[in-house]
């Protein structure tokens, strides 16, 4: 273990040289100086005739004035100082201490005495609580329950009976009696009268076949009255080759280039033509051959 005392000692002797030694100089020069002032003061000079008084001379020029000294600074000479003592220090501590000689290990000492016990501490706070424990083992099944014990027999349903109201009612063998809603309704009302019937028969009917020979007109004629209406059938009718500014209906086939067209639509346009309405249905097919 480090001794400090020692140290401190070492140290401070270390420092008291170093300042004896920077100012050593300066002490033998003030010394001196006292020391030649003192011998000045003492001498003595024998005083001889008093001589005739001179004419006054001339006034002296004033002299210059002197530069200004400069103070010395208490806190440079502070500085200057501890940097010298410091890096004196900072040399010689390191060496002072590597000349100390290495500590030994001392002998083990005696256990002390057991001291007193100390009074017994505050309550500390209470801990977080512990994470959730895993789910234990699976308990063995325990053994089968006792059988119950039995039932009392329930009510069943004596007899069921209509009221002349339409209600169900329901008598249970334990003489209770219960209403479980009408089941029969009433007679509904009587319907509206309908409207009265077209007066045609068979003979008031005639039938007939539209221009564009694909539509049925069938109308009934009686006196004075008359009730008609059309039914068209989707079929196809060849209406010749196709003749150009001419109008054709949905289903209206023509030839036109060799081949069948059928509108798709009502078209006035070429078969051939982008965006026609026709569909081709026959393509023309190719010219024969002579036989030779």
């Amino acid at each position: 273990m480090l001794d400090t005392k020692a140290l401190a000692a070492a140290t401070a002797a270390i420092v008291r040289e170093h300042l004896a030694s920077e100012l050593a100089p300066l002490l033998t020069e003030n010394k001196a100086l006292r020391e030649r002032v003192a011998a000045l003061e003492a001498r003595s000079v024998e005083a001889g005739p008093a001589g005739a008084d001179g004419q006054d001379g001339r006034d002296g020029k004033d002299g210059q004035d002197g530069r200004d000294g400069k103070d010395v600074d208490p806190v440079t000479l502070r500085t200057t100082v501890s940097e010298m003592v410091q890096a004196e220090v900072s040399k010689q501590v390191p060496e002072a201490i590597a000349a100390l000689p290495a500590p030994e290990r001392g002998e083990k000492g005696e256990d002390g005495e057991r001291g007193a016990d100390g009074d017994a501490g505050a309550d500390g706070q209470d801990g977080r609580d512990g994470a959730d424990g895993k789910d234990g083992v699976d308990g063995q099944d325990g053994k089968d329950g006792r059988d119950g014990i039995d039932g009392k027999d329930g009510a069943g349903i004596a007899d069921l009976v209509i009221d002349r109201d339409g209600n169900l009612i329901a008598s249970f063998t334990d003489g209770r009696m219960k209403h479980l809603g009408q089941v029969v309704g009433k007679d509904g009302r009587d319907g509206d009268d309908g409207k009265d019937g077209i007066p045609f028969g068979v003979d008031d009917l005639d039938m007939t076949l539209m221009e564009d020979g694909r539509t049925l007109r069938m109308s009934f004629t009686k006196g004075d009255t008359e009730y008609a209406f059309q039914i068209p059938f989707p079929v196809v009718i060849d209406r010749g080759v196709f003749a150009d500014g001419k109008s054709y209906e949905e289903g209206d086939g023509v030839t036109w280039g060799g081949s069948f067209w059928i509108a798709q639509r009502a078209t006035g346009s070429k078969p051939d033509s982008d965006g026609s309405g026709w569909r081709l249905a026959v393509k023309r097919g190719r010219d024969g051959k002579d036989k030779t």
